[in-house]
């Protein structure tokens, strides 16, 4: 974005490329390697926009897991979740009837909750969380 070359850093989740004028600029970019080594920029824009203002939505990772943000940030604050493959738990659930899916916790430990959530907050353990 300013202008500065990129490098390449180590954080929680592995390599990334960031601005070397940093901290004035603290623009990041996702990258993989093509089979001769070559740095490859991973493309974070979807072809969807914001239901909010109509900018492009982009993919973004957050502590629990990726979401699809605006890329009119910090103006528009519109985010959504990326649903993955929901994991069915045999059951109904006991407070509203609804079908029972397993989660994770911030932390990564399984538990199951209602998918009604969050008009029903059903929550219950596993008896082992493996």
């Amino acid at each position: 974005r300013c202008g500065h070359p990129m490098v390449i850093k180590w954080g929680r989740h592995g390599h990334f490329l960031a601005c070397s004028n940093y901290p004035h600029c603290n623009n990041t970019k996702e990258f993989s390697r093509d089979e001769k080594g070559n740095i490859v920029i991973i493309d974070d824009e979807i072809n969807e926009v914001c239901p909010e203002c109509e900018r492009p939505l982009v993919l973004r990772r957050g502590r629990y897991g990726p979401f699809l943000a605006c890329s009119g940030y910090p103006e528009c604050h519109f985010t959504r979740k990326i649903e993955g493959k929901v994991e069915r738990q045999s059951g109904d659930c006991p407070v509203c009837g609804k079908p029972l899916v397993v989660r994770k916790n911030k932390r990564g430990i399984r538990f199951i909750a209602c998918s009604n959530y969050p008009d029903c907050r059903y929550t219950a353990s596993f008896k082992t969380n493996r």
